[in-house]
């Protein structure tokens, strides 16, 4: 908390003789305090003593501190160098954390490809993290808008959102049976074998979704 946050930005102006652990521990506290000049000088000082682990856990933290001062384009090659580096979390849910913000960055700056993959990865890790449904629809637009891929794939990424009962759930129900339409259009398939399909490899949506959870109007 604030508290913590305080001692913590005592400490690392009192002396510069923490160890790794100790800049980490105080990492955190600013982090969670959102004193972020704190955090930069801690994270810089802990990337400055530590190991090449204590550099990348340092990463988290340095892109964390640049993405509250605003300064994004520091911030976004900071968390990637702490996200694709396969370390591990300093506390639960940093990775799921990291990969959300730079979907966010990616897709502030424009790359789309970049920001596809921060939001699959997000995923992958945690299926219902903080704000699970937003990051589903924005893949199935991300999928939609690709080229790459046939409509039953972003069609299967809304079900995954409309499961996770978001608040726009009409807006995304319209939504998921215009894509639908438009996929039996262009398939030339059976609607129910559509909706198989779309069910069929479903990974969370099982255990989240009664079998008619989603259905074509």
């Amino acid at each position: 908390g604030a508290g913590a946050g305080t001692l913590a930005a005592e400490l690392i102006q009192a002396t510069r003789d923490l160890t790794p652990e100790e800049y980490a521990v105080c990492c955190r506290a600013l982090h969670m305090s959102s004193r972020w000049s704190g955090l930069f000088y801690a994270g810089n000082r802990m990337k400055s003593v530590g190991t090449a682990a204590d550099g990348l856990e340092a990463s988290l933290y340095l892109g964390l501190a640049q993405l509250g001062r605003k300064r994004y384009t520091n911030a976004r090659a900071l968390l990637r160098t702490y996200a694709s580096s396969g370390a591990p979390e300093p506390y639960e849910g940093a990775l799921y954390e990291a990969w959300t913000l730079l979907a966010e960055l990616d897709r502030a700056a424009g790359e789309d490809f970049m920001e596809r993959e921060s939001v699959y990865a997000a995923l992958q890790i945690d299926p219902d993290g903080p704000g699970a449904s937003e990051l589903w629809t924005r893949l199935a637009e991300l999928q939609e808008e690709s080229g790459h891929t046939g409509l039953l794939v972003p069609l299967r990424s809304l079900a995954e959102a409309l499961c996770r009962q978001p608040k726009n759930y009409n807006q995304l129900f319209a939504r998921y049976n215009e894509l639908g339409a438009r996929a039996l259009s262009v398939e030339g398939r059976d609607l129910d074998l559509i909706y198989q399909d779309v069910t069929r490899e479903r990974r969370s949506l099982q255990s989240h979704c009664a079998v008619d959870c989603i259905v074509f109007a």
